[in-house]
């Protein structure tokens, strides 16, 4: 679950207008109320017409990370590239 509801919709949001939303760094509340930091990665599948039908995506727990004060990559802007 979001803990900061607002976000969500934020998210929802840039998932509408974007291809795909990457590395976008969020907190979230287990079912035991313990926080996970996630890094998450969302796109809309679409059909024929342009219609949002449904959401998927994933996501990465980077809670010790975040705990550390490290960001992988992705969170940096830094990406690999192939080859």
């Amino acid at each position: 679950m979001f803990l900061d509801e607002p976000l969500r919709t934020i998210i929802r949001h840039e998932v509408d207008q974007q291809p795909v939303v990457e590395g976008r760094e969020i907190t979230l509340v287990r079912k035991d109320g313990t926080f996970v930091t996630c890094l998450n990665t969302a796109a809309a599948v679409r059909d024929p017409s342009g219609k949002v039908m449904r959401y998927q995506g994933a996501l990465m727990d980077i809670t010790s990370r975040a705990r550390d004060g490290t960001k992988p990559a992705q969170a940096t802007g830094i990406r690999a590239t192939p080859g």
